[in-house]
């Protein structure tokens, strides 16, 4: 009869390896919350809006028994709802802006005088909680925001701010109630004063690559350089300081998403792209104490999305080679930094390329909850204390 071995160091580490990674991957199961095509959600906030083929939307609450999300139920909005942090959604309908706190949709705010409804496009929230619009113009897209004597375009001594038609525009979800978008010399951010309606401007002039962020204080906005490398704009002295090498790594087959995670320091979670030309995920201190690459190989890596209190990062790879239909596949991963020893494991396979499908975290630090589409289905994963979900049908 052999002698059994003792058991080493090094084997007692590898068994504690898979057996920390079995776990995690046992508590992975993703529940079914029923059908859906698109999804808006707001860290937070203890549920998400999905909206299904139909065109309604509906809440879809963290917790099993949450009757206020239970009665949410909007038909006809155009574009996509809004969230504010106390859970008000805020949507633009046929004859103008909804709101929906407790039970049926009100009517919201009364749209700016002489505007139609076709002509407006919801931007979504400020910090302050009230609705931003572009409006369409025969001179061209403006903006107008609502502060405490009504609507106001936003202006400044040099003019109107000038939106483009169809780009993006970054709304500040706290701190300071601004936005940004890419003007004719470079990416603009608008302040606001939320009383008064006063605005000023501050330009990262030449700065005119597709993608932006503001960081989590509200007073700067990260822009991709003239050059290469990360920039950022202050937006009460116009600074424009230089953070680290890298770029916001946008592609425009895909959607694009960043998150901020703080452990020593505060990090931008981002796409970039490597020297290989492939995206990866990276972690940028917005301090300037440089970046780490978190993704590697020659697959590429996007959709970043960190739950409250950074903990837990969701992305997804793919190699981006459309299928015979022309169609891109992705596959989602869900990571844990508490166990950063343990490989990140697969939540599954979906059509990639899909705006407005997540992936996206509701609930709080303590209790995040996770929420994606795929196959014409939403989908769920808790990362926090039970909370004896109930698929809804």
């Amino acid at each position: 009869m052999p002698k059994r071995r003792p058991l080493t160091v090094t084997s007692a580490v590898a068994v504690l390896g898979l057996l920390a990674f079995w776990l995690l991957r046992a508590s992975v199961a993703p529940l079914d919350m029923g059908p859906a095509v698109a999804l808006v959600a707001r860290p937070g906030v203890g549920f998400v809006l999905a909206r299904d083929r139909s065109g309604r939307w509906r809440g879809v609450s963290t917790l099993a028994d949450d009757a206020r999300a239970a009665a949410i139920g909007l038909d006809g909005v155009r574009g996509l709802p809004a969230l504010a942090a106390d859970g008000r959604v805020v949507a633009l309908g046929p004859d103008g802006l909804l709101e929906v706190d407790d039970g049926a949709p009100r009517a919201g705010p009364p749209l700016p005088d002489g505007v139609d409804p076709g002509e407006v496009e919801l931007l979504g929230l400020a910090s302050d909680g009230r609705p931003v619009l572009r409006v369409h113009t025969p001179a061209g897209a403006r903006l107008d925001v609502l502060v405490d004597s009504g609507w106001r375009t936003l202006a400044d001594e040099h003019g109107a701010a000038r939106p483009e038609d169809e780009g993006m525009v970054v709304l500040c979800p706290a701190g300071r109630t601004a936005l940004a978008f890419r003007g004719d010399d470079g990416w603009e951010a608008w302040t606001w004063d939320a009383s008064l309606g006063s605005a000023r401007r501050a330009i990262a002039r030449e700065c005119r690559r597709e993608r932006a962020v503001f960081v989590p204080s509200g007073e700067s906005l990260v822009v991709d350089g003239k050059a290469a490398g990360l920039y950022a704009l202050a937006l009460d002295d116009d600074r424009l300081t230089f953070m680290t090498d890298g770029n916001l790594g946008d592609d425009a087959r895909l959607p694009w998403s960043t998150g901020f995670r703080t452990v020593d320091a505060t990090m931008l979670v981002h796409p970039e792209y490597d020297l290989h030309s492939f995206l990866q995920i990276y972690q940028t201190h917005l301090s300037g104490g440089g970046r780490y690459q978190f993704t590697t190989g020659h697959m590429h890596h996007y959709l970043s999305a960190v739950s409250p209190g950074g903990r837990y990062l969701v992305y997804a790879q793919s190699e981006l080679e459309p299928d015979a239909a022309g169609a891109l596949h992705e596959e989602l991963y869900l990571f844990d930094f508490d166990r950063a020893g343990s490989p990140a494991v697969s939540l599954g396979e979906r059509l990639g390329g899909v705006p407005d499908q997540g992936p996206v975290w509701a609930g709080d630090e303590r209790s995040p909850v996770l929420f994606w589409v795929a196959d014409g289905r939403l989908w769920r994963v808790d990362r926090g204390e039970p909370t004896d979900p109930s698929p809804e049908s």
